[in-house]
């Protein structure tokens, strides 16, 4: 329903220009794959896509609240595979590695760095392949580590100290491990308040419920590389009736209640409606400008 708000949005503003309607910068709809896993848009931005650009903004649908922004955590995510040595679990345990316990020591040396990370760092972790039956020594095991923080430079060293965790399970187990980089990594959400401030002028014309600002922690999406590229913004909003988990089947299902066309075109009017305010203004452009190069320290 993302990709949807920001096409009628699109649709729309050319269906005013078509009529008439002047504007007096270039808008463009962007089309950006595969956020949940791959995280296409951090191959757009090295590739330097988003540079010439000074505002970006997408919609997400959310099953609890509605903001004018987003927080999201810088994400980075390992794939650690364990090698070991099969036998029969019964006649002869002795002849075999287990894999499966430098996967299980990983995880439990993450449980014990937990203590000494700061409050805002997020770890998760994923058994993949943790054997096949109970009477067999399993020669493979294969763990997904996913970790957060909401500053890059932090997660970075935290990022360190996973991987000589993985190494060093790997040594007390007998067993041998590769670690792989799974995905893109993401950064956290560069902030920027008059354009947030905007949206929610936005919102506020429109009449609906909504919390200002973002919320203080959130998830993680690679359009936090977008923001350290151009000032960009990702509002979230609710959808009708029950609160809902992102993500769950309830969530899924709600693309087929009869309240989501309505709340498709509340999207696209939060997503045109921010972008008609800039044309009306230009200097409102310019602060968001200014915010977001002194934002990067240039």
């Amino acid at each position: 329903a993302s990709g949807s708000m920001s096409v009628l949005a699109a649709l729309t503003l050319h269906k005013m220009q078509e009529e008439g309607v002047a504007f007096n910068m270039d808008i463009d709809i962007i089309g950006t794959p595969d956020e949940e896993a791959m995280g296409c848009k951090v191959d757009m931005c090295n590739a330097g896509v988003f540079k010439e650009y000074d505002f970006a903004i997408m919609v997400h649908l959310d099953g609890e609240e509605t903001r004018p922004n987003s927080q999201f955590l810088a994400l980075d995510c390992f794939r650690a595979k364990y090698h070991g040595k099969p036998a029969h679990a019964a006649g002869e345990p002795w002849n075999g590695v287990n894999a499966v316990n430098g996967v299980q020591l990983a995880i439990h040396a993450m449980d014990m760095m937990r203590q000494q990370v700061r409050p805002e760092t997020r770890i998760g972790t994923w058994i993949i392949a943790g054997g096949t039956a109970s009477n067999v020594i399993p020669a493979f095991g294969e763990l997904e580590v996913t970790v957060r923080h909401t500053e890059r430079e932090y997660l970075n060293g935290l990022s360190e100290q996973i991987k000589n965790i993985f190494e060093g399970a790997a040594l007390c187990t007998g067993t041998t491990v590769d670690v792989e980089f799974y995905g893109n990594p993401y950064d956290d959400m560069n902030q920027n308040h008059r354009g947030t401030k905007l949206i929610e002028e936005v919102m506020a014309d429109m009449g609906l419920d909504f919390e200002p600002g973002p919320a203080a922690l959130g998830g993680s999406s690679d359009i936090g590389n977008v923001s350290y590229q151009c000032a960009a913004f990702h509002p979230k909003l609710r959808l009708a009736g029950e609160p809902k988990v992102c993500h769950s089947k309830e969530f899924a299902g709600a693309m087929l209640e009869p309240t989501i066309e309505q709340t498709i075109i509340d999207g696209a009017t939060i997503i045109g409606g921010s972008l008609l305010r800039l044309v009306e203004d230009p200097t409102v452009l310019e602060e968001i400008v200014g915010e977001f190069t002194e934002s990067l320290g240039e």
